[in-house]
């Protein structure tokens, strides 16, 4: 925090006061929010250990854990899970066979994507998405030779069925094709992302994503021995002027 509050040109007092205002927890608690939140995620769409959830999101003993989980959620990581289950048949059961009949899921590594994002807190339909992107987008000023070298990007970085949806934390942008080959945009903020394992898979239209994110995490992948390590899907559109076709979808594995 303190590195933090150097770095903006804030004390680190002054930096808590912003945060708490704008968040409405402290930078602690704001944090422990997230850890929880990708150990329900991880509870209810892997069968990974529940201690190996709780060392993923940095808990150093089952105990720890379970009593800081129950505060959160009501229940242990156990009954958690449980309750899960019946929803993700549910979830199984309506399916659309078109979407993953034709998806080609494969596992890759070393996934690597140079992206310019602005992040968007609350909850977004598909419509809101499109309309956000667009909106956020044409505050660029890229030439029309820059766009010919970025695709539509969004970035999910929450479960809709654990994070309250005002807290849901989605990232829309674009990636950029070949690296630094845009200008800064003081928008957006250029980050790196890297998985060393991943699945992939194609999309036709963006009302299938949601299909096929549940598709891959609650059928593929197991069947594969794969699971999702928890951590951000990002979604590449491949017309660099919208997002309203196909794509690929990209979540990432554990090691």
């Amino acid at each position: 925090m303190r590195q933090l509050a150097d770095y903006l040109g804030y004390s680190e007092s002054h930096l808590r006061r912003l945060f708490t205002s704008h968040f409405g927890y402290s930078p602690g608690r704001y944090r422990d929010l997230l850890r929880l939140e990708r150990a329900a995620m991880l509870l209810a769409r892997t069968r990974l250990p529940i201690i190996e959830i709780a060392i993923q999101c940095g808990y150093s003993s089952h105990p720890v854990f379970t009593r800081a989980f129950r505060h959160k959620h009501g229940s242990s990581p156990r009954t958690f899970r449980q309750q899960f289950e019946h929803y993700q048949q549910v979830a199984i059961s309506r399916l659309r066979q078109d979407v993953f009949d034709s998806c080609r899921p494969r596992i890759v590594k070393n996934a690597k994507y140079e992206l310019y994002l602005a992040r968007h807190y609350g909850k977004l339909d598909l419509k809101a998405q499109q309309h956000t992107w667009l909106h956020y987008t044409r505050r660029t000023q890229l030439s029309s030779q820059h766009r010919s070298l970025i695709q539509p990007a969004w970035i999910y970085h929450d479960d809709p069925d654990i994070t309250p949806g005002e807290r849901l934390r989605t990232d829309l942008g674009y990636r950029a094709m070949h690296p630094y080959s845009l200008p800064t945009e003081r928008f957006f903020h250029r980050i790196r992302i890297e998985s060393k394992r991943a699945v992939t898979a194609r999309f036709d239209k963006p009302t299938d994503i949601e299909h096929l994110r549940t598709y891959l995490t609650l059928v593929w992948l197991p069947q594969h021995g794969e699971s999702i390590d928890g951590n951000a899907t990002s979604v590449l559109f491949d017309a660099a002027d919208g997002c309203c076709g196909s794509g690929t979808l990209t979540i990432p594995l554990l090691h």
